[in-house]
């Protein structure tokens, strides 16, 4: 549907990597190519000559599909280019590789001699999708490192999100309702890792900035350090302007209403029906999303209510303006035990 538009960005970010990190597992013939390709890439302009490495891996890992040391090393490019957020989604995937993501051109910010950075951001009215660089070089054996404290904030000083273990959230509204770190930061080398934390909203207003507060992190066996790293960014017009689909159900007498928009990361849902749901049904089953080739969308949030004579449904599923063939989108809503609703979704 897009199309790319930060290649270049993607590749001169494995340029750097590899440039720096050619193992010796790499079989001879393959580390010397590599290493002469990079030399010529040093005398010209890279921006318009870096090749697309995810392709190459492709053609190694073909040619050498019996060569243990090729297959790994081809694997290792695909889990790169693919490791921009570490906490993702296949839709923020597909948005990523549609050019829908910023690359700030920041500094590390250090204390305690160690630095972070922010090095990817994804912003839509669902989703905020943030990756961390840290440096860990000036301190020794460090295995795991994440952030554990901190304030997110807007240019107004509105608050975004914070955690403190000693001091609760108390603040109300919170924009952010959600929180997804459960893959941890990777070990890029010795002394670098690279993280991302994946937010969800209930909408996300229009942002210029994100202002960071960082207070401590949490290192190896779940060690606590304390220092201060401020970070800010100023985002992107793309982030303001959020493309969004929207779509009308197919004619179905049980559906009272509906408002429903695909963005960069999310399918929102919002439906009444004529009947009151069922919460035995609801636990049995939960909503389900398919596209013209049964392709099925994973289920990310749902709430419901029940009204006097109807229910209403706000559901969000993984999908979004990048994935293909969403022109037309089914929907499967289990009711009670004698309604399961199919509603049939177009592109308006």
């Amino acid at each position: 549907m897009k199309q790319n538009k930060y290649n270049d960005e993607i590749d001169k970010i494995l340029y750097e990597y590899f440039k720096n990190n050619v193992s010796d597992e790499i079989p001879s013939s393959t580390k010397s190519v590599i290493n002469e390709t990079l030399k010529n890439l040093e005398k010209t302009d890279t921006k318009k000559t870096y090749i697309n490495f995810y392709k190459i891996a492709v053609i190694i890992l073909c040619i050498g599909i019996f060569t243990t040391s090729t297959i790994t090393f081809a694997n290792d490019i695909i889990n790169f280019v693919k490791s921009t957020f570490n906490n993702s989604t296949e839709s923020i995937d597909k948005a990523v590789e549609n050019g829908y993501i910023q690359k700030p051109q920041t500094d590390f910010v250090y204390d305690k001699n160690i630095g972070i950075k922010i090095d990817d951001i994804l912003l839509d009215n669902s989703k905020l999708d943030i990756s961390y660089v840290y440096d860990c070089k000036n301190v020794e054996n460090i295995e795991f490192i994440e952030i554990k404290e901190y304030t997110l904030k807007d240019e107004n000083d509105n608050l975004l999100y914070r955690f403190d273990e000693d001091n609760p959230v108390t603040e109300k509204p919170l924009i952010i309702n959600s929180v997804s770190l459960g893959n941890k930061p990777i070990k890029i080398d010795d002394s670098t890792f690279k993280g991302s934390i994946l937010y969800g909203a209930e909408k996300f207003p229009i942002i210029q900035k994100l202002i960071f507060h960082i207070y401590s992190l949490r290192i190896n066996n779940n060690e606590t350090l304390d220092g201060t790293w401020d970070l800010e960014v100023t985002l992107d017009d793309i982030f303001s302007k959020r493309e969004i689909i929207k779509y009308e159900p197919v004619y179905n007498e049980h559906i009272i209403s509906s408002d429903i928009t695909l963005n960069a990361s999310t399918l929102e849902v919002h439906i009444e029906i004529d009947e009151n749901y069922s919460s035995d049904t609801i636990h049995m089953q939960t909503p389900q999303l398919y596209d013209s080739l049964n392709k099925k969308y994973t289920f990310d949030t749902c709430s419901y209510e029940n009204t006097e004579n109807s229910s209403i449904y706000n559901i969000k599923f993984n999908t979004g303006i990048y994935n293909d063939n969403i022109e037309i989108l089914f929907l499967e809503l289990p009711i009670n035990s004698k309604m399961n609703l199919l509603i049939e979704l177009h592109q308006i």
